[in-house]
């Protein structure tokens, strides 16, 4: 059970969860609950407000495109 001294990276997934529990923090935000989602979610207050921040920036890109992108 030996690799011959190579390095093996195996993901841990960490990213893909970070995006799926931001989505479902944008899906429960409703504007005054950041207290309840932090005990939901068991993470910061710094975290929920990131959490919200990017997935805002994401939702506005559905609107509104990029003005100076080369398509």
């Amino acid at each position: 059970n030996q690799i011959g001294g190579m390095q093996v990276y195996f993901p841990r997934g960490e990213v893909l969860n970070t995006i799926i529990r931001d989505m479902k923090i944008w899906r429960d935000f409703t504007g005054k609950n950041i207290p309840e989602l932090v005990e939901r979610y068991q993470v910061t207050y710094k975290t929920v407000y990131k959490a919200i921040r990017r997935m805002r920036r994401l939702e506005q890109r559905k609107y509104q495109p990029d003005l100076f992108s080369k398509e």
